[in-house]
């Protein structure tokens, strides 16, 4: 089972509304949820940047082969039929994060950085954006810099299908 149909399922089965993914790639998990979960709003967050800076650092992808143009372009144009309940943010994940008020999201799904560093600032400056009973997300879980994050974390964790985690928050 694909990570989108995990995601769906986490939607659908708790009414969530309020939807932001970290990290969108080609673009197949927005699309998927756009399409068969009507209600839902969406925030797609992605630098789409090639990274050289993260060549020698554990969990860290480079994109060098990437054409980031040609993956914007996609995922723009496939998620416009939807504009009116998805925004594109074209930034980083911090940086996105501080237009987004504290507990106003349902559901968060980071796949971004998957280094150390950038998978615990997403869960740190994500984390609050979620509401009391939402579930923080990700993907990769089988990736060791996420694994070790998530797990200093978190003792609640929740997996799927796709190596997807995922936590409810709690007080």
């Amino acid at each position: 089972m694909p990570r989108e149909h995990v995601l769906e399922g986490l939607i659908k089965e708790n009414g969530f509304v309020h939807v932001a993914e970290l990290g969108l790639w080609k673009g197949r998990t927005i699309l998927y949820i756009l399409q068969n979960c009507p209600d839902v709003r969406y925030i797609g967050v992605d630098e789409w940047r090639k990274c050289p800076e993260r060549a020698n650092i554990p969990g860290g992808q480079t994109y060098e082969d990437w054409n980031m143009f040609g993956l914007e372009t996609h995922v723009r144009k496939v998620v416009a039929p939807y504009s009116d309940r998805v925004t594109i943010l074209k930034m980083s994940t911090v940086e996105a994060s501080k237009l987004v008020a504290d507990e106003s999201l349902d559901l968060v799904f980071i796949d971004a950085d998957h280094t150390e560093a950038g998978v615990r600032a997403d869960i740190e400056h994500w984390g609050p954006k979620v509401k009391l009973g939402g579930i923080l997300s990700g993907h990769d879980y089988d990736w060791p810099m996420v694994r070790k994050v998530v797990d200093e974390k978190y003792t609640n964790i929740a997996t799927g299908a796709d190596n997807v985690w995922w936590v409810r928050k709690c007080r």
